[in-house]
């Protein structure tokens, strides 16, 4: 699939490229190197062999009009550790030259079968300050796992630096992070976004799913997200966190204030980890959504979320269960709970206008 977006003109009349979307286009490593280095797209060039690149691509030189590129997503092309190399070594060039990519602010290459090579590849490339202004990293569906992972993510805290040099490196204005469904990322990846968490300044949403971080990764989160007060949503589905990470991340939710969707979904947490959450659900003030299905969760433990939605928490408007062994009217108590602190929170909107 191929999408641009254009706006205004840039040098000679020519349209400005803002957005290149060219997801699952089977681009693979050489598609991408050609698309990166070629000086004309496909529609200008004289038959491209390179797979992924259409004959019915706007006649626009790409090279030639990244300078106020905003989002690119490669997604699906399974470019793999090689093709990432080869972005690397095109995003190196450019911030030593040029600067096009500078004002790149998504960056997509989900689904690409990159492992641990290529995230160190890219890791070592973003904590060099390639793309200063990027908002958005999209990793999801790849094979980084810890290694990889670990890389990428020293990027983050690189941004923490306090000298001229350190404070221009790394990624000090990214807000969104997925790295779901990689293979295993671990506890050493969690730890790495620990202690990124406690320095950056602009993280706002991560995603960690299916990454085997297991209790220890989540008390390294937790730990971290006592300290950090930009983050608002975490995804933890699949990750292991079993009973004793509920108990980690419920000292946490005692607090930290900025957190908004907790995703928990798929962790084994059982009925002890909702005794350990309840209480502090009971006290928090900013989570809107902690999402607890398909976690081997019991009446019992059902009960203990309940009486803390009855208790003092006003802020808690979600609270899905499916998946778990508790009766229908539990699930609808809950729900009736979160849904009147929804209703009450529209009602004081209105007032206030």
């Amino acid at each position: 699939m191929l999408l641009t977006s254009f706006v205004g003109e840039g040098g000679g009349g020519a349209m400005q490229l803002v957005t290149l979307t060219m997801m699952e286009a089977q681009l693979g490593a050489d598609g991408l190197r050609l698309l990166l280095s070629a000086p004309h797209c496909a529609a200008e060039s004289s038959g491209s062999s390179a797979p992924g690149l259409r004959q019915d691509t706007p006649a626009v030189a790409i090279p030639h009009a990244l300078g106020g590129l905003r989002g690119l997503d490669l997604g699906g092309n399974a470019v793999g550790d090689i093709g990432v190399r080869v972005l690397a070594a095109a995003l190196r060039d450019k911030a030593r030259g040029s600067g096009e990519f500078g004002s790149l602010e998504m960056l997509g290459l989900s689904g690409n079968k990159i492992g641990p090579d290529g995230g160190r590849a890219l890791g070592a490339v973003l904590r060099e300050g390639a793309l200063p202004n990027l908002q958005e990293l999209d990793l999801r569906g790849n094979l980084v796992a810890e290694k990889g992972a670990v890389a990428v993510l020293g990027a983050l805290k690189s941004a923490s630096g306090v000298s001229g040099s350190e404070r221009e490196a790394g990624l000090p204005n990214l807000r969104r992070l997925y790295l779901q469904d990689n293979y295993s990322i671990g506890v050493e990846g969690a730890r790495a976004l620990a202690a990124a968490l406690i320095v950056h300044g602009a993280l706002e949403e991560v995603d960690l799913g299916k990454s085997q971080i297991g209790p220890e990764g989540a008390k390294a989160l937790g730990s971290a997200l006592e300290q950090n007060a930009t983050l608002r949503t975490l995804g933890l589905e699949r990750c292991a966190v079993r009973e004793d990470g509920a108990r980690y991340l419920a000292k946490m939710l005692e607090r930290n204030s900025t957190l908004e969707t907790l995703r928990l979904g798929r962790n084994g947490i059982g009925d002890r980890g909702c005794f350990a959450l309840a209480p502090a659900l009971a006290s928090n003030r900013t989570l809107q959504i902690i999402d607890l299905r398909t976690n081997n969760i019991g009446t019992e433990g059902a009960k203990s979320l309940e009486a803390a939605l009855k208790e003092s928490n006003n802020t808690l408007r979600q609270v899905p269960l499916d998946g778990n062994k508790v009766a229908q009217d539990h699930i609808t108590a809950i729900a009736s709970l979160a849904g009147a602190v929804r209703r009450l929170s529209k009602k004081s909107r209105g007032s206030d206008g």
